[in-house]
């Protein structure tokens, strides 16, 4: 399988995301933050890896993160992927 990535230029955030100084990441401001990723995207399996973190803890804490798709129907609050 050919790597193909896409940098953090491709996100794009829909609600509930700042970006923080320097393009060091993202800071949600809210408990749905979400964004969106522009293909295209060859058809097949696609291996996604994220990093998340918490900054107001120095406590680790598990961190939990949904992936949601569009088939053509809009992205909905249904099951995730």
């Amino acid at each position: 399988m050919a790597k193909a990535g896409i940098s953090a230029d491709a996100l794009v955030p829909i609600r509930q995301l700042d970006r923080l100084p320097d393009n060091a990441g993202w800071q949600s401001t809210g408990l749905h933050p979400a964004f969106q990723v522009i293909g295209p995207f060859e058809a097949g399996w696609h291996r996604v890896q994220v990093r998340l973190c918490r900054l107001d803890s120095l406590t680790a804490e598990r961190v939990q993160a949904d992936f949601r798709a569009d088939f053509g129907d809009g992205i909905t609050e249904g099951a995730p992927l």
